[in-house]
């Protein structure tokens, strides 16, 4: 992906995230599992944006009409990120970047590497529970082996084969309501496979370390979870006071964690709050929601491609491929034959001194012109009706700036004015492996009377 649309994508996400993150609260939506499904989903979404969205392809192609030059290339897609003092700054600005976007993914996924490491210790080295929770293993059908553990100050569930329930040391002294209370919301984790969904939010979240919108929707996400699992647990104990009760105590003591925690201090205030209230939606108010947050998803995502598209440019003659033969044509009146001059000296001296890269697959054209200029339609030819396309072989230098043209497809009367117009134009640097380079491509001037 370029550096263009990276950028585009990443205004994308934050369109979406933005648009969609009071939606629930507008449509007043209090139900758990909804906002679960309505955040994952929305995630989803950001992430497969790049996949299914049209992606916008343009030829890169010069248009001399007769009042004034036009240029229609991609110039939104180049617009984006305009130059800064010239060629080198923008590749060294766009390299840069690019090395402390993977230094940051790869320092925040050996974190998480370093997070699970650490949990194999209390792992190996807790002690067995009781067989009093065996019941709601069976219940839930969540057979996951029950430690108590010193190196532990709050319950931790992770695992996905072989998966495993921490209790402090602590909660072996509490009401055995509260033990049951504690054992039920990370059963249901289990039962949920949470472990599995847990991880690969950490792995988006390490590679879009850069996105405060990502964080902030995989943020929703996880919360979301937790209050659904919420009222399972208070569902599975019938003890919705010592639930929260037991909650509020383990709160004091949270600390972060990249494992499913029983409790986060970032998340109690909501989830004392849903839990303080049975707040139950009706199956048709569930429905109506479900319905309006979708279309209202579709018509965030349309307005954020729409908004911020993706580009691909395609250069109007392909790399290594035959040039094609406009010897014997005509132009639209049919009495102007056409042919190929001989190559000026200029052009050869400017080959042999930028030694151009012909814009192809693996090249891509200059993307934006920064200077036009108008030019006159020639008062003979258009006396003579002369009307048609002159085709322009351009060597676009490392500035931008064309160096040197000729004619590949002529009109004789209106090469000359297609030539000195091409002259003046000034470009945007072809990027090749972050530095700017010599191009060599094709630009047609058209000629039309009105």
């Amino acid at each position: 992906m370029t550096a263009a649309n990276l950028l585009a994508y990443f205004l994308q996400i934050t369109v979406l995230v933005l648009a969609c993150a009071a939606l629930p609260r507008a449509l007043r939506v209090r139900s758990p599992g909804l906002h679960y499904g309505f955040f994952r989903v929305v995630l989803a979404v950001c992430l497969l944006l790049p996949l299914v969205e049209p992606i916008q392809r343009h030829e890169l192609k010069a248009v001399q009409a007769p009042s004034a030059a036009l240029w229609s290339t991609a110039i939104g897609a180049a617009a984006i990120i305009p130059p800064v003092s010239g060629p080198t700054a923008v590749s060294f600005a766009i390299r840069l970047a690019g090395i402390m976007m993977l230094v940051g993914m790869a320092a925040r996924l050996a974190w998480l590497g370093v997070g699970m490491r650490r949990l194999q210790r209390p792992r190996a080295c807790g002690a067995g529970a009781t067989q009093a929770f065996d019941d709601l293993k069976q219940a839930m059908g969540a057979p996951a082996a029950i430690l108590w553990s010193a190196d532990v100050r709050h319950p931790v569930t992770f695992g996905l084969l072989r998966p495993v329930v921490l209790l402090p040391v602590a909660l072996s002294s509490a009401d055995p309501g509260a033990q049951r209370a504690v054992v039920a919301h990370e059963l249901h984790h289990v039962a949920r496979h949470d472990w599995a969904w847990v991880v690969g939010e950490e792995i988006v979240r390490s590679i879009f370390w850069f996105h405060p919108a990502v964080w902030w929707l995989i943020s929703r996400v996880q919360l979301a979870r937790e209050t659904v699992v919420d009222e399972l647990a208070v569902l599975t104990t019938n003890a919705r006071r010592i639930y929260l009760e037991t909650l509020l105590e383990f709160a004091d003591s949270a600390r972060l964690s990249s494992t499913p925690a029983f409790s986060a201090r970032r998340h109690l205030f909501h989830r004392v709050t849903l839990l303080s209230k049975e707040n139950n939606m009706s199956s048709f108010r569930v429905t109506a929601a479900s319905c309006v947050l979708t279309v209202a998803l579709a018509a965030c995502s349309l307005g954020a491609v729409y908004a911020f598209p993706l580009f691909s440019i395609t250069p109007g003659v392909e790399a290594n491929s035959p040039a094609p033969d406009l010897r014997a044509q005509s132009d639209s009146r049919g009495d102007v034959q056409t042919q190929e001059p001989p190559m000026p000296p200029e052009f050869a001296a400017a080959l042999e001194r930028l030694k151009p890269v012909r814009v192809g697959k693996n090249v891509k054209p200059p993307t934006q012109a920064t200077k036009t200029v108008k030019a006159e339609y020639p008062p003979d030819a258009k006396a003579a009706g002369l009307q048609g396309d002159v085709q322009l072989e351009t060597i676009v230098d490392t500035y931008g700036k064309v160096a040197a043209v000729r004619v590949v497809h002529s009109i004789p009367g209106l090469d000359d004015a297609a030539v000195q117009a091409a002259k003046l134009w000034e470009f945007t640097p072809t990027l090749l492996n972050g530095a700017p380079t010599s191009v060599l491509c094709t630009m047609v001037m058209t000629f039309r009377l009105k």
